[in-house]
Formats: structure tokens, sequence, C-alpha cells
């Protein structure tokens, strides 16, 4: 009899061991969605350092770098931005910043939709040379929601293609679907299947504080399905795909890297978000230590 209790008892501390465990791991995925992958570690620059600061020489394979330390006029270092009356709500500010004194605020009326962008052109735009075509570009930036922000706006980031029309030809999306962060994806064919990273910003935790954002896409060769695009956050990778025909079969190019700030039903009340160390590269970046 004292045999079978102990047994009896075993089994189910063993059972309540394993549903534990489980429940641990549950939570554990739930709080950091993704794979670690934290990139390259740019230990050359201090806490309190500028990154951007001699950028051309401490990293050749970077294209723009932008803390809007030295330059807090948009005009000056972006290709395509909102009209000069106030820029619907976008300019550098000193009220919030990553590193610094300066980033980069979106400032949101209620009901407002549209809030500002600013797009920095590589390779053939527009009809125009930016500089060598590339096929395969990697950005990062600095997001901050401000203590209290209610809501989510839809867009955030994204790479494309534009050709002198202004048509947007096809592009790799970084935005948010019901507070998640989400993959959208348009090629000349149509929308791709919506991929998600499982990062929410309906987690309080993720409001009020600054988060590392990456992305990197990889055009295809004309016709064949060997595109790629990934994105990162904070280290963490949230989404992989590779083999995908991406540009179609044409010999167009990415041309455009894009903060944008849309926001398609409205902001509920008057409220701000902030970007900061904006970096544009052939390689992957990583954050900041």
């Amino acid at each position: 009899m004292a045999d079978s209790f102990l047994k009896t008892e075993f089994y189910f501390l063993d059972r309540l061991g394993i549903i534990t465990l489980m429940i641990l791991i549950f939570i554990s995925c739930a709080v950091e969605p993704g794979i670690a992958d934290p990139g390259p570690n740019n230990q050359d620059q201090s806490i309190a350092g500028d990154e951007c600061e001699n950028w051309q020489n401490l990293h050749p394979e970077w294209l723009f770098c932008d803390s809007f330390e030295k330059v807090q006029d948009i005009t000056v270092n972006y290709h395509d931005y909102p009209d000069s009356s106030g820029h619907q709500g976008m300019g550098v500010t000193t009220d919030d910043a990553f590193r610094g004194q300066y980033s980069l605020k979106q400032h949101c009326e209620p009901g407002q939709v549209s809030a500002g962008y600013i797009s920095w052109f590589f390779g053939d735009t527009l009809g125009r040379d930016y500089g060598p075509i590339r096929d395969e570009i990697y950005m990062r930036w600095y997001h901050k929601f401000e203590e209290g922000f209610q809501g989510y706006p839809d867009k955030m980031a994204r790479i494309t293609s534009i050709d002198p029309g202004w048509d947007k030809l096809f592009g790799v999306f970084y935005w948010i679907e019901d507070y998640e962060l989400v993959a959208d994806v348009s090629t000349p064919s149509g929308w791709l299947p919506i991929r998600y990273t499982g990062f929410s910003y309906d987690d309080p935790n993720n409001i009020g504080r600054w988060i590392c954002h990456e992305m990197h896409v990889k055009a295809n060769d004309p016709g064949r399905n060997n595109g790629a695009y990934t994105f990162w956050v904070d280290g963490r990778r949230v989404v992989e795909v590779s083999g995908v025909n991406l540009v179609g079969n044409n010999d167009k190019h990415f041309n455009n890297a894009m903060l944008d700030c849309y926001w398609n039903n409205g902001s509920p009340k008057a409220q701000n978000r902030y970007y900061d160390n904006f970096v544009i590269s052939t390689k992957r970046i990583g954050c900041l230590p």
C-alpha cells in the first residue's frame, strides 16, 4: 500500500514538474518572441557616444546614418518629406532622445491620419541617380511610443521601389496590425501572406521605452524565387522569409528607405512617437550595446 502511494505521489509530482516547465517556456516565449540574433556589436561607440560621428570611416558598409544631432532640418538629409508647413507634425525635437539631445518626433492631433514621413533614396529613383544600385539593404532605427500612448498607428517603416511616376512597384513594409508588428509585402503580382512577429504593442512593457528595430531585404533575380526579407526587434529575429519573388520578372530595384507614420483610422488623442539612430547599410547593423 505504501509503495503504491509513493508511486502515485511521485507520478503527480513528475507531471506537475512537466506542466510547470511548459508554463515557464510559454511565458518566456510570450515575453521575448523570436530567436536571439543580435548581429554586430558596435563597440566603437560608448553608451553616451554618437554612432554617426565619423561613421563613413568606422562603418564603410553603411550608406547613411542620422542621429539627428548635427542637422535638425529634415529637408537637408532626406530626399522626400511632407511640405514645409509644419511637416504635418514631424520634426526634430529635444523632448526625448535615445542618445544625445535630439530625435525625430511625430506628433498626432486627435483624428489625425497623415503625420509625416522621411525618405532616403538610393540607386535609380524617380529617374535620377542616387548612387549605385543596391539589391540587398539593411535598415535599423530606434523607436518609442511615449508613456500613455493609446491605440496603434498602422505604419512604421518600409523599403520599396518607386518608378518615375511615383508608382509603388513593390516593397517590404514594417507595419502594425492589431498592435502586433507584421511583415506585409507587395509584389508586382500582388500581396504576399502577412507574416506575424509575435511582438505586440498591446504589452504595456513595450510602451514608453526605446526599442531597436531592424529590417533586411534581398531582391530576387528577375523571375526567380531567391529573394528574402528579415525583421529583428531588440536583436531578436522575429521574421525570416527566403525563397520568394519580390520584384517580379523585371530589372527594377529597391530604391527607397522610409520611416512613415500614417494612421489609417486617425489618432484617438494628441500624442507622440519618436525615432532615433536611423542607419541604412549593405550589411547587418545590429543594436547598440
